[in-house]
């Protein structure tokens, strides 16, 4: 199994370009829609504020340029430039104006600091919303380059039909995150035995892929023992390993590079990384099945002959 996740991972290494492709097409699309509803909502923002300060100051009596020129009698002007600058940077003169504006405002004009509150929790949600709607463009696309990466290897590999991939995509999945899940609550009341959690979920993880790919290919042909036993699971354990490690040794790589490389490249890495070992174990379960299959088949025509 290591052997031939190790031949996958590096004769199909040109399917890394699918996930790359879809993933930064959708990171594209998720900057786009943050960045347009940031500039739309900031600009709104900007023109609440603006109308908000101007009726407050009708109200208030107060003009923005009467009270600079109140703010600046507070500034010691008999020393050289350089003193005023530090004036104003050093003794909180900017932050105090601003302060003193707003209460200024606000004692006039009533509810100036709730209708304040209200545009920038406003502006907040917005933000928000546009940031939950890229996080979702995001995931899809990691989606879509795991799905047509696994596609695209399976060619040459075990091929999953349509009721296959569904049932590997869903039963399979909801499997692996109880267990991680189990595996955290474990490590929270287990905290000195970190290492062992994790061989743990390891073990497991094993277990619901070999089962998952026995159901898939080897369910009536071969027994389940032949697949779900301990050295495949070991191996399986091995195989994730091994590429964990080659994931570390790149990711260390592209940062020795250069930061920003490293990434924009490590996610698609890491869902090619992901689908070898996903078409690994089937591939696997896969080629044993065929062997089991033919040595059968190879006694019962010694039989009947």
């Amino acid at each position: 199994m290591i052997k031939t996740a190790l031949k996958n991972f590096f004769c199909n290494l040109v399917n890394l370009f699918i996930p790359m492709g879809i993933i930064y097409l959708f990171l594209l699309l998720a900057i786009f829609v943050f960045v347009s509803v940031f500039l739309q909502s900031s600009t709104e923002m900007i023109e609440q504020l603006v109308a908000l300060i101007e009726d407050s100051s009708i109200k208030s009596n107060i003009t923005i340029t009467g009270f600079l020129t109140f703010a600046a009698d507070r500034l010691d002007m008999s020393g050289g430039l350089f003193d005023v600058i530090e004036q104003i940077l050093d003794g909180g003169w900017i932050g105090e104006t601003v302060r003193g504006f707003f209460n200024s405002l606000g004692a006039g004009s009533g509810n100036f600091e709730g209708r304040l509150n209200e545009i920038i929790e406003t502006y907040v949600g917005k933000l928000g919303t546009s940031l939950s709607v890229s996080i979702v463009f995001m995931s899809i696309g990691v989606a879509l380059g795991f799905y047509a990466t696994g596609f695209a290897v399976r060619r040459r590999s075990a091929k999953r039909g349509f009721r296959r991939t569904i049932l590997a995509h869903t039963v399979v999945p909801i499997a692996e995150t109880l267990i991680i899940v189990g595996c955290v609550l474990l490590v929270n009341s287990i905290r000195y035995y970190s290492l062992l959690v994790l061989i743990v979920c390891l073990i497991f993880m094993g277990i619901v892929n070999l089962t998952s790919s026995w159901i898939l290919f080897g369910k009536g042909k071969i027994p389940f023992n032949q697949i779900v036993k301990g050295k495949n699971i070991l191996s399986h354990i091995a195989v994730i390993g091994i590429i964990g490690l080659l994931v570390i040794v790149i990711a260390a790589g592209l940062f020795a590079i250069g930061p920003l490389l490293a990434i924009l490249l490590m996610v698609p890495i890491l869902v090619y990384s992901l689908v070898i070992i996903d078409v690994n174990t089937d591939s696997y379960v896969s080629r044993l099945t065929e062997k089991y299959v033919s040595v059968a088949e190879q006694g019962q025509g010694q039989e009947k002959a």
